[in-house]
């Protein structure tokens, strides 16, 4: 019997041949029955943004549902690129805030901004003004405080001039910032410093992650289950399916209730401290408003600031808000009285489907309100 050894070059081929089927096998597996929690990001001076003009898929730490996430080129959620100058007849809204505002854990469809967009539209001849189509730009930010939001605004949207600013913002006291200080009593940005090389590396890193299921699950337990850092959730090892809901069930739950829109614009009285807080976080607080309000009365557009948390640190905030005539709207309780179930996942604690329903329905009474 005779023995020919193969090549070494073929061997070689043959190996990475079937590392290379391996891998994809593993990244189809964990893409379909693992997908990993993802936050496509990228330095910038305020900290980080969006990597903009990406696709992934992503879930929540708590299992609990699965999202696709798509960018535009600015960073904002979903594919819709807005026309600079804004044409005539056309009605801008935008909507910041943190992972509230950003909504990363339901699909595009079921968000408050798109709800709000298609419902806009829908009823636009009853909003003074003949548009012809009303667009949301929905340029919320999974983890941000109150200064990375006034500058995320000033950098990415001011130049799209939106009608309506809505700033949905959690009760949560952002301390010691790292974006923004005051001294004395004027606001100053700080900028977070990194190389060109740093830039680029957390660029890549993002990026892949965002692509790799496998790739991320790998990261997340060398840096937090194998650094003894933070571990992983208890259902990570839970496979699922993705089943989106109907979002016509949503219309149909939805209880009626005689409460004007107004009761949920003001705060009573009686919950009011007769002076503002005066600590340092306070006061950078309402700086932040402030100069956001500025910005946008600046070019003749609406600020509303939306509270998503009943906390008692919003009446302090209301107070302010009141006696420097900004706008601001209680999305809390105005879910809370129109529900006739769970608007909120039960672990991870974001709006669900039908809680990103009411909150864009909400918001839509409030533009008709105030246009009628």
């Amino acid at each position: 019997m005779s023995y020919t050894r193969r090549p070494l070059l073929i061997n070689l081929i043959l190996l990475f041949v079937s590392c290379s089927l391996s891998l994809l096998l593993a990244e189809a597996l964990f893409y379909r029955y693992f997908p990993q929690p993802t936050y496509a990001v990228k330095f910038c001076p305020w900290g980080f943004e969006h990597i903009p003009n990406i696709i992934f898929k992503h879930t929540t730490e708590s299992k609990e549902s699965i999202s696709y996430i798509r960018y535009n080129s600015e960073g904002f959620r979903g594919t819709e690129e807005y026309v600079l100058p804004k044409p005539e007849g056309i009605m801008r809204l935008a909507i910041l805030g943190d992972s509230y505002g950003e909504g990363a854990e339901v699909d595009y469809e079921y968000l408050h901004g798109t709800v709000l967009e298609r419902l806009l539209n829908q009823y636009r001849e009853k909003i003074d003004g003949g548009y012809r189509r009303i667009e949301v730009i929905k340029a919320g930010v999974y983890g941000y405080d109150s200064c990375q939001e006034l500058r995320l605004f000033q950098n990415r949207v001011l130049e799209y001039r939106p009608d309506v600013v809505f700033l949905i913002y959690t009760g949560e006291l952002k301390e010691n910032t790292n974006f923004c200080r005051l001294e004395g009593n004027t606001l100053e940005y700080l900028d977070m410093k990194y190389s060109r090389w740093q830039y680029i590396g957390r660029y890549i890193t993002g990026y892949l992650k965002a692509k790799s299921h496998l790739l991320n699950y790998l990261y997340r337990v060398y840096r937090y289950h194998l650094g003894g850092q933070i571990h992983l959730p208890e259902q990570l090892n839970r496979t699922f399916s993705y089943e989106p809901p109907d979002s016509r069930e949503f219309i149909e739950a939805t209880r009626n209730t005689d409460r004007p829109m107004g009761d949920y614009m003001r705060i009573s009285k009686e919950k009011m401290n007769p002076d503002l807080p005066s600590s340092y976080d306070h006061r950078l607080l309402f700086a932040i408003f402030k100069q956001l309000d500025d910005l946008v009365r600046d070019y003749g557009g609406r600020l509303y600031v939306v509270f998503s948390h009943n906390k008692p640190e919003n009446f302090d905030l209301g107070h302010y808000l009141e006696k420097e005539n900004i706008r601001y709207i209680d999305i809390f309780s105005y879910v809370n009285d129109h529900r006739t179930k769970s608007t909120h996942f039960q672990l991870d604690g974001h709006w669900n489907e039908y809680g990103h329903y009411l909150v864009g329905k909400g918001l839509f009474e409030l533009i008709l309100e105030k246009d009628e």
